[in-house]
């Protein structure tokens, strides 16, 4: 069987001069269809800083996370955390202590 040649259908009808709108269908392209793509057609602002913000170290992450959520946190949380930190302090200084004689050799 050949392949023939279809009108276009009604959702393509009006999007390009190839395919004129329907008249007669109620539909109304150009409103329609700015309507649809007026939310793609927005400027989008997004502020980038000019600098690399500093480094946070993980405790002072941990820390400050820890503060901000107190109101949540059981007296045995604040243990646990507490202990954490500790782990994190030592591996933090050892980290250092490691980076400082790598340097001095």
């Amino acid at each position: 069987l050949p392949l023939t040649a279809s009108a276009p259908d009604h959702r393509t009808r009006g999007l390009s001069p190839a395919h004129p709108p329907a008249t007669g269908e109620g539909l109304q392209p150009t409103r329609d269809l700015r309507s649809c793509l007026h939310l793609f057609q927005q400027r989008l602002d997004f502020s980038v800083p000019d600098c690399v913000p500093s480094a946070m170290s993980l405790l002072q992450r941990m820390r400050e996370d820890i503060a901000a959520h107190e109101r949540f946190l059981s007296p045995g949380d604040r243990a646990l955390l507490e202990e954490l930190c500790s782990q994190v302090e030592e591996m933090e200084w050892s980290e250092r202590a490691g980076t400082a004689e790598g340097s001095e050799g």
